[in-house]
């Protein structure tokens, strides 16, 4: 048996001994289907090119075959085996994307190649991945980097040639002071292929993994100023301090990326765009570095969640700081704070609304604070205190310092101890559509210097505190559509407080255009001013049935009270208060403009014959006929010397008459006036003004006005009537008294 198994084993070996002596030397051609037909075998790969025509064929080549002039139509499918090579010295054509051979060269010789676009080849197929970038560089093909090499010399990829990496290990190491340039097209997974002192020049629009690379530093160093994306997949440490400049794009969302630094002290700079998932973290940031250089972020990029249960303080305070002096977006949730969040210069904070985004404090301090505030925007959110009231001693919503070009717009601000506060040095600011409700303090608190202040459309909500408080010295404040509510239990309240908080200090150029207010402690007010010059408050609608409703007092140390007019509007006071209480010894220079004072029966003007404290020291409250006048409305019309003039149902009364009588009627549109003096019956006319004398109107009835100074007894009849025509040709008479 054993004799039949060798003989048996022998006789094949020597029928395979044989065929390959017959057929490997040899290019042997087949059928399409794979079947031997014929038996011949070609001495040179030309002879087989030239025999098989324009027929599909496969061609094996199991020798080195030499060539100096041939083309390899698209319809032979080249084998290589052994060593089978094409040895080219002259110009090889390859017209047939069927090539089939292992890591092995199969191209040698000094000539020339040309491949069909749309070819694969390997870079083993050449003596090195040198040649192999030299050989392909006009050509159009997908080159696969097939082992892994060293480039020693500078070399440069084909313009249409796309690089690709089918395994890990195959790394190509640039030597130092070597570039591989032009490399723009790249296909790899998540493995190194870049590494080396070299340099790699990568064209503009690049698409890099950076996995690709050894570090973040080595991919940094390789790309200068081209423009390239930069996929980050899964998590990456960042062990040193990178600068990414703006060129490079980040894509954190094609592979899930994320930056780690592991807990260590590197600062991640990105200057460039980063694409990312919707609200997609992205960093992983718990060290003592930061990320840095962002123009836009959500704190979710930091892991942020929102829901009220989390504290969302560290992730909120790391967003801010990335993207400082740009653009913070606070998507819709609730974010609970436990810090103080610092907001640096030109950033901007922006929500998806306020009934959308909520950031809730939760600790005794200022939940955002800007020590240099200048250009700061935040809008569009609520800010509310997830402190009980009792347990809230200091700390504002928002806290602003040396703040300039400011906007805050569209909030919502409901608890803390003081809503919004600016500190100081505070120029072009704007408050819009904001609302505040603050149960221990004050709404707006203005404490400092500062100008060009704005307040549009806000709405302040202190019971017993102060509405809008200004102290020391702040000048052109405009509030248009505010209102102030006051009502409710605690210490003295005011809707709108100008107080000089020095000796010093003071507010001017101040216009109120519809201040509302309402208030209802007994110690409220609607509108004080302590110290402060150039008032004009048009149209107010204010409402104090406990207290003075306006108190313009002034003080000692030079707080003044000084051009304060007032036009149109209402102030409905209280049954033991004044309309308007004036400290005759700090105020003056007040002007009413058809101001309707209700139920003040202290102070009140409806209805009565004297004004109680309504008397400054020199005298000057004054009324401007700016449009025609109801003689049966009892408005303040004007005074002066210690003289106080109620014009009611056509009578001008003297009241306290302490000096010389001189009645000042003001024509709107110029400074001419009607004078009548005191100790003589001399009239002075000036301008436009038309004065007569002589109308012959019946005489008035004795009266008596009580005063601040005391009664004094007016003539039985006026000495005359003025009849004053103004430009616009309206008519006004009026009786004057000369004592």
């Amino acid at each position: 048996m054993k004799k039949i198994i060798f003989s048996a084993l022998f006789s094949l070996l020597v029928t395979a001994a044989v065929v390959f002596s017959n057929y490997l030397p040899d290019i042997i051609v087949t059928s399409s289907s794979g079947i031997w037909t014929d038996t011949r075998a070609y001495s040179t790969i030309d002879a087989a090119l030239s025999a098989i025509g324009a027929n599909e064929r496969d061609i094996y080549i199991v020798r080195q075959e030499t060539t100096t002039a041939l083309t390899i139509p698209s319809t032979a499918r080249l084998h290589f085996f052994g060593s089978g090579s094409i040895a080219n010295s002259g110009q090889l054509t390859v017209n047939t994307r069927n090539i089939n051979a292992g890591d092995q060269q199969i191209f040698t010789g000094a000539g020339d190649i040309d491949f069909i676009t749309g070819s694969v080849v390997r870079s083993t197929w050449f003596s090195d991945t040198e040649e192999a970038f030299d050989v392909t560089n006009d050509d159009s093909l997908t080159l696969i980097i097939a082992n892994s090499e060293t480039i020693s010399t500078n070399s440069a990829v084909g313009n249409n040639v796309y690089l690709k990496w089918e395994s890990i290990g195959k790394a190509l190491t640039i030597n130092g002071g070597v570039t591989l340039s032009n490399v723009l097209n790249i296909e790899a997974e998540n493995y190194l292929i870049f590494t080396g002192a070299g340099d790699v020049d990568f064209l503009d629009g690049t698409r890099l993994k950076l996995d690709w690379f050894p570090t973040l530093r080595a991919m940094n160093t390789w790309v200068e100023d081209e423009e390239v994306t930069l996929v980050v997949t899964g998590t990456h440490i960042v062990s040193l301090t990178e600068v990414l400049t703006s060129n490079i794009l980040i894509d954190m969302e094609s592979e899930r990326g994320v930056f780690s630094d592991n807990g260590g002290a590197a600062d991640l700079t990105i200057n460039g765009p980063i694409d990312s998932g919707t609200y997609q973290q992205i960093f992983d940031w718990t060290g003592s570095g930061a990320i840095l250089g962002l123009n836009y972020a959500t704190p979710q990029a930091w892991g942020a969640v929102g829901d009220k249960v989390a504290d969302d303080g560290a992730e909120m305070q790391a967003a801010l700081i990335a993207v400082s002096g740009k653009t913070l977006y606070v998507p819709p949730g609730d974010y609970l704070c436990a810090a103080t969040l610092t907001v640096g210069v030109g950033t901007q904070i922006k929500g998806a609304g306020t009934e959308a985004t909520t950031i809730w404090g939760n600790s005794d301090a200022d939940l955002f604070s800007a020590a240099d505030g200048r250009w700061l925007r935040i809008s569009n959110m609520s800010i509310k205190d997830n402190l009980s009231v009792g347990n809230r001693t200091t700390g504002s919503a928002i806290k602003l310092t040396n703040g300039s070009n400011c906007i805050l717009q569209h909030l919502s601000v409901i608890g803390f101890y003081d809503g919004i506060e600016f500190a100081g040095g505070v120029i072009q600011t704007k408050l819009i559509q904001v609302r505040v409700t603050t149960p221990k303090n004050d709404a707006y608190t203005f404490e400092g210097s500062g100008t060009s202040i704005t307040i549009d459309t806000c709405y302040a909500n202190t019971p017993g505190r102060h509405g809008f408080s200004f102290t020391k010295d702040w000048s052109y404040i405009t509030l248009i559509s505010t209102a102030a509510d006051t009502v409710g239990t605690g210490g003295v309240g005011v809707g709108y407080r100008f107080y000089g908080g020095s000796v010093d200090g003071k507010q001017s150029k101040v216009t109120m255009i519809s201040p509302g207010c309402e208030a209802s402690s007994a110690t409220d007010n609607c509108l004080e001013i302590t110290s402060g010059t150039d008032f004009t408050i048009i149209n107010p609608e204010f409402n104090t049935p406990a207290n003075d409703t306006i108190e313009l007092i002034g003080a000692s140390g030079g707080w003044v009270v000084r051009n304060i007019t007032f036009i149109g509007g209402r102030a409905v006071g209280s049954t033991g208060g004044y309309g308007i209480n004036a400290d005759a010894s700090y105020s003056s220079r007040i002007f009413s403009i058809g101001l309707d004072l209700q139920n003040n029966s202290s102070g009140r003007i409806n209805d009565q014959d004297y004004l109680s404290e309504f008397l400054p020291a020199d005298g000057n409250i004054m009324f401007d006929f700016r449009e025609p006048v109801c003689f049966g409305h009892s408005v303040i019309t004007g005074a002066v010397v210690g003289d106080a003039i109620v014009k009611n149902t056509g009578k001008i009364r003297s009241v306290n008459n302490a000096g010389n009588n001189t009645i000042r009627l003001i024509e709107s549109n110029s400074n001419d006036q009607v004078q009548i003096a005191g100790g003589g019956d001399d009239v002075r006319v000036s301008g436009d003004m038309i004065l007569d004398t002589g109308v012959g109107l019946d005489p008035d009835t004795q009266a008596t006005v009580g005063a601040a100074g005391g009664a004094s007894a007016l003539p039985a009849n006026p000495t005359g009537y003025a009849k004053i025509i103004d430009k616009s040709g309206t008519i006004y008479v009026v009786p004057y008294y000369v004592q």
